[in-house]
């Protein structure tokens, strides 16, 4: 949150330089590759593995350790603090989230429960999204 105001109306989710106030993360590129073609984003929110994660919730809970592909997480929770550092009150966060496979399901809840541990006294809303029928 923001106490500045644009046209009359305070700014909640974009932060004084116009980017949008957010984080984005997934196991791989493609998917969160356009995002800065289509939203103004900042490049370093944009979190991503060098693999997925087979719709396996235990593999995005726990990482992929052993594959070095384990910094989705730790990256993920410092560009959070990042973006929180630049409100002049910070009282949540929205978590959009699916709830399949293994980077919406199994990241997506390990970083809840890292945001609740980090921030407890803090609101937490989690969107669950279904998935589609067919496609990634």
């Amino acid at each position: 949150y923001n106490r500045s105001k644009s046209n009359g109306t305070e700014q909640n989710f974009t932060s004084l330089d116009s980017f949008h106030r957010s984080v984005h993360i997934d196991s791989e590129l493609k998917v969160i590759a356009a995002l800065p073609k289509m939203f103004h984003v900042r490049e370093q929110n944009m979190i991503f593995g060098k693999r997925g994660r087979g719709t396996n919730f235990a593999l995005g809970y726990n990482g992929m350790t052993s594959l070095g592909d384990d910094h989705i997480l730790d990256h993920g929770m410092e560009a959070i603090r990042k973006e929180i550092e630049r409100c002049d009150i910070y009282s949540g966060i929205i978590v959009y989230h699916s709830i399949s496979g293994g980077t919406g399901s199994g990241v997506g809840a390990h970083m809840i429960e890292l945001l609740r541990d980090m921030y407890p006294c803090n609101y937490i809303m989690s969107c669950a999204v279904s998935p589609c029928i067919s496609g990634d």
